[in-house]
């Protein structure tokens, strides 16, 4: 996609590397070709290694231009963000071979120490299965995993292929968001309709605080009147109180009124002052009871 353009160098290694072109290697005597090397290094979650035609371990391996090469600087300012990107194995700096792993997920701690030079268009069935291999402690997977086949397709089916993938993208992205908007408008039959959450109307301030206001007024009205009441039976006991006094004075006079002529005037004085000082202390005692029934 990228490598011909901002690494050139690296793009074509690993294309004369797919191709097996350029015969066999100056230091290693082997063909040069990627056909039945093997995926050595497999990480779940990370990256699938491989391209070592020479030794198969990731000790071995030569670049087209006899060795190693050195890094592009076009390449190494290609992030690490997509699954499939194609990057270039090292072991330190400018030490290009034919070594080169495939990204599982984003690796931003590989940018700018590895030249990314392509990507994948095509064969994700067959990632997906690489990145579910079994390995070893070592990374090592424990079926192998070889290169079968390998080489160049024409440009032209290059770039169907990759119209293609973008148009079924665009289809898939449409799709799912033509299903979101109609299952946002219309519930599915399968789903129990939603009820509506009745808003909660607004309280005011102000008129919480008046009905306080109002309420606890009323409490203290309540209160008084209580009080009231209390106060008005008190008296009103008092006055029957002074009533009943008042009455048995009368009946004790009239009781006296109809006691027989005494037979002398002296005797019927004396009878008179007695029974009104007698009324006398027990109006005074009834006086005193009421007025101490009263502080009570």
């Amino acid at each position: 996609r990228y490598g011909s353009h901002q690494c050139p160098k690296t793009a074509e290694n690993f294309r004369c590397l797919c191709t097996g072109e350029r015969g066999t290697g100056l230091t290693s005597r082997l063909p040069l070709h990627y056909k039945g090397a093997k995926f050595h290094r497999v990480i779940g979650g990370f990256m699938a290694q491989g391209g070592d035609f020479e030794l198969g371990d990731g000790r071995g391996g030569e670049s087209i231009y006899g060795g190693k090469f050195n890094d592009e600087a076009g390449g190494l300012a290609i992030k690490h963000t997509l699954r499939g990107q194609l990057s270039m194995a090292n072991s330190g700096k400018d030490t290009n071979g034919s070594q080169f792993f495939v990204l599982f997920k984003p690796a931003t701690h590989l940018n700018g120490r590895h030249v990314v030079f392509g990507e994948m268009v095509e064969g994700w069935a067959t990632l997906d299965a690489i990145e579910g291999v079994k390995t070893q402690s070592d990374d090592k997977p424990i079926a192998t995993i070889t290169v079968s086949r390998c080489g160049q397709l024409e440009r032209r089916v290059i770039g169907m292929k990759r119209v293609m993938r973008k148009k079924s993208e665009k289809k898939a992205k449409s799709s799912s968001s033509s299903e979101e908007s109609s299952t946002e408008s219309s519930p599915s039959s399968s789903s129990s309709p939603v009820r509506k959450k009745k808003k909660k109307p607004t309280k005011d301030k102000k008129s919480e605080s008046q009905k306080a206001a109002k309420k606890d007024k009323d409490k203290k009205n309540s209160k008084k009147a209580k009080g009231d009441s209390k106060k008005d039976k008190a008296k009103r006991k008092d006055k029957d109180k002074d009533k009943e006094g008042k009455n048995a004075i009368k009946e004790e006079e009239e009781e006296v009124d109809d006691v027989g002529p005494p037979a002398d005037k002296n005797r019927q004085e004396k009878e008179v002052k007695r029974s009104r000082e007698e009324r006398g202390a027990k109006a005074e005692k009834q006086t005193a009871k009421a007025k101490k029934s009263k502080k009570e």
